[in-house]
């Protein structure tokens, strides 16, 4: 047997005869919906418990994944693994496989398979997996997914993402408890979904910038935080220093308040990204900021977090507010507001 690994994008093709498409994974998998489709009527496909045969293909045909019936969403941490090949026991018989993802969406598109004479050429739907995230970012990416409704956004709508981070010294105190790393993983999980690069630059933000080099998802919140404790504490943070000029940007501003040049600039402020007080929103001091995103932190936070589950500090309910506007900006840009 041959097994070929495939990863968004990817293709490889196989011998033409009989499709069986199956699921494989740690927990039971039969109650997912395989669904295949097609563009002149629905292709002959039987059905049986976590898996699907094509008997014929005959025109180009999409599989999808569905979750139970009686479920929206598939729930977190849902990783699968699917595998094509004939139905048999061919011991020379080739297949391919794909790990998937569907945390958090209401469906994902798998596979396409195209027939060609004798054979069969699959591309692997989707891109290339993310890195293993954080509690925090993969529960801000499941959030973001249900949100737009995709596993990410497609190429038209796209952003890049910069994260300005405040190093004046009320903020240590946030880098020291965890709190700082833990919004700054949040915002990963958001550019999981709508910002294709997989990595992440970073600002200090003081009296001048300090450009730090572009991190992976899975490591960007926790150099970024290691940097920011290793600034000197030096008053006169200026948002100035972040500049939003950039073309399919959005940029985050993360802070404690509002910048006092913030309405000084020439440009349009970033979006500002206010670690404090849950009513901090509703106490008008953010109703002159175009854009900005509360995030909620205790006067005292305990060294491990203890709020919601999982590690979070945050439960489910407060970070869906908080992905939720997070993704205001990129909501705006797609409107052609900004």
């Amino acid at each position: 047997m041959v097994m070929f690994l495939l990863s968004g994008g990817e293709r490889v093709t196989l011998a033409r005869r009989p499709l069986l498409v199956r699921l494989q994974a740690g927990g039971v998998t039969g109650e997912h919906r395989l669904v295949a489709s097609a563009p002149e009527g629905q292709p002959p496909a039987i059905q049986r418990p976590g898996r699907m045969l094509l008997p014929r293909i005959n025109q180009p045909t999409t599989v999808r994944l569905f979750p139970a019936i009686g479920l929206d969403l598939f729930p977190p941490q849902t990783l699968l693994t699917v595998v094509l090949g004939p139905d048999g026991n061919d011991p020379d018989a080739e297949y391919a496989s794909l790990a998937v993802d569907v945390s958090g969406l209401p469906q994902r598109d798998l596979v396409l398979i195209e027939p060609a004479d004798s054979t069969l050429r699959l591309t692997a739907l989707g891109r290339r997996p993310d890195p293993k995230l954080s509690p925090h970012a993969e529960a801000a990416r499941d959030i973001a997914r249900q949100l737009l409704g995709v596993p990410f956004v497609p190429p038209t709508q796209t952003v890049d993402i910069r994260v300005g981070v405040d190093t004046s010294p009320s903020m240590r105190a946030y880098a020291d408890d965890g709190t700082l790393e833990a919004v700054l993983e949040i915002v990963a999980g958001v550019a999981s979904v709508i910002d294709p690069d997989g990595e992440l630059e970073a600002v200090l933000c003081g009296r001048s910038a300090t450009r730090l080099k572009r991190e992976p998802l899975d490591r960007f919140a926790g150099e970024t935080t290691s940097a920011v404790v290793g600034q000197p504490l030096v008053t006169g943070s200026r948002s100035a220093t972040l500049d939003t000029d950039r073309p399919k940007t959005i940029t985050y501003l993360i802070s404690d308040g509002v910048p006092a040049d913030l309405f000084r600039r020439p440009d349009t402020p970033p979006h500002l990204v206010v670690i404090g007080d849950a009513d901090f929103a509703t106490a008008g001091t953010l109703a002159k900021v175009p854009a900005a995103t509360v995030v909620p932190a205790a006067t005292v936070v305990p060294a491990a977090p203890t709020s919601g589950t999982n590690g979070l500090r945050w439960d489910a309910a407060r970070l869906r507010s908080v992905v939720d506007s997070l993704l205001t900006s990129h909501q705006a840009r797609q409107e052609g507001q900004v």
